[in-house]
């Protein structure tokens, strides 16, 4: 599958799509509802809910200006995010999703793309390009992360995947496992993401109310890389720019790597606080084992007193609903760390301050603003790196 072309994957997506707003409208010859809406998207449902389609959308433009200090850093405006994407349900217990982004690598426009059975609620399959179930951060969705990007630890997070998961849920927990192989359209020099391998993730909130929640998370990735090699580095909480600050660069003779993670968020009325640790251990043949790790932690204070919305069933978190006439006004802090130096890798050191400040308009639309404080000590060549980035977004979606 990861052979296809970007021309036979969406020739297939269109014709997909035209048999199920067949299907759709036809609804085995019932009737069907249309409605259009620029904050909901379009919508075709059969009368007999048995089938339905539904077109989405984001737009991510960010902009960003660098106060560069040894790494040299280019002023840029890009498209983050230029997503579109189709999903509904089919004959009652079957789900599916289709989410291609223009504005990514051309090995990556592919995101969600996959085909779910629920008729076993509320144990729930899925096949297909999924995300792994790891990491609180990476599984909320970007439209409604706190900051532009996610932090430092988003180097050990794998994200997109084609496998199979199962997913359950309860009241106030939330379990995944799934079984992995690699990307559509593997890139060769992806080392993260090659081979086979297992993840799992378990969360459970003993607080759950509107306004008040507490989480806590734990989740792991098992692999067994095809290529032998692994790579980890991370951009510094910028996508405007491509240059890694920090990375391991290409590990050789590794047999196996084990990622685990811990999360924990509280949420209390308009305040809230959220963090992560994170740890890759990379075993090797011949050679001494390594292992490298991160952490992240985050206040939020919403200023015209909304709250996060916790999703107990899936263990992240949602799209805020401003309440006000003006819009909701958020004021953000974190702090993230993530250390590549282990035995005779020399990767570098990162840790970044970032502050953050978010109107949201209404539930589609946001602009957002932040200003990190780099500080790469050492960097990937042993030398103290100290950039300041303040970078801009105009997010909508449907």
């Amino acid at each position: 599958m990861k052979h296809l072309t970007v021309f036979s994957l969406v020739s297939s997506l269109s014709l997909t799509l035209m048999t199920l707003t067949s299907l759709v409208a036809t609804g085995q010859a019932q009737a069907a509802t249309t409605v259009v809406s620029p904050a909901k998207g379009i919508r075709i449902t059969s009368d007999d809910k048995q089938f339905s389609l539904r077109i989405g959308g984001r737009l991510h433009v960010d902009g960003a200006t660098f106060d560069e200090d040894v790494t040299p850093l280019e002023d840029d405006i890009i498209f983050r995010r230029a997503r579109l994407a189709a999903s509904g349900k089919a004959f009652g217990d079957w789900r599916y999703r289709f989410d291609y982004d223009f504005a990514a690598n051309s090995d990556y426009r592919i995101k969600g793309a996959w085909l779910r059975y629920d008729g076993f609620r509320p144990l729930r399959i899925t096949a297909g390009n999924v995300q792994e179930p790891l990491s609180l951060e990476e599984l909320t969705s970007s439209n409604g992360i706190t900051f532009m990007e996610r932090s430092l630890i988003s180097a050990f997070t794998p994200s997109y995947h084609l496998g199979a998961l199962l997913t359950s849920h309860g009241r106030n927990w939330s379990a995944a496992a799934g079984y992995f192989g690699e990307t559509i359209g593997e890139q060769k020099t992806d080392r993260l993401s090659s081979g086979r391998g297992l993840a799992g993730r378990l969360t459970f909130a003993p607080v759950k109310a509107k306004r008040r929640a507490l989480h806590l998370g734990v989740s792991a990735e098992y692999r067994d890389p095809g290529s032998d090699t692994v790579r980890y580095s991370t951009r510094p909480e910028s996508k405007v720019t491509d240059r890694r600050l920090v990375t391991t660069r290409t590990i050789k003779n590794v047999s196996d790597t084990l990622i685990y993670g811990l999360e924990g968020a509280l949420v209390q009325g308009p305040w809230s606080v959220q963090g992560e640790y994170m740890q890759a251990r990379v075993n090797r043949r011949g050679g001494d084992d390594l292992a490298f790790d991160g952490w992240y932690a985050f206040v939020s204070w919403f200023v015209s007193g909304e709250s996060r919305r916790y999703n107990a069933k899936k263990g992240s978190f949602k799209k805020l609903k401003p309440k006000g006439r003006y819009g909701a006004w958020e004021l953000a802090a974190r702090y993230s760390h993530a250390d590549f130096t282990d035995g005779a890798v020399q990767g570098g050191k990162e840790t970044n301050i970032t502050y953050g400040l978010n109107w949201y308009l209404n539930r589609n639309l946001r602009f957002m603003a932040n200003y990190i404080l780099v500080s790469a000590d050492p960097n990937r060549y042993g030398d103290k790196d100290e950039p300041r980035i303040l970078q801009f977004r105009a997010q909508y979606f449907f």
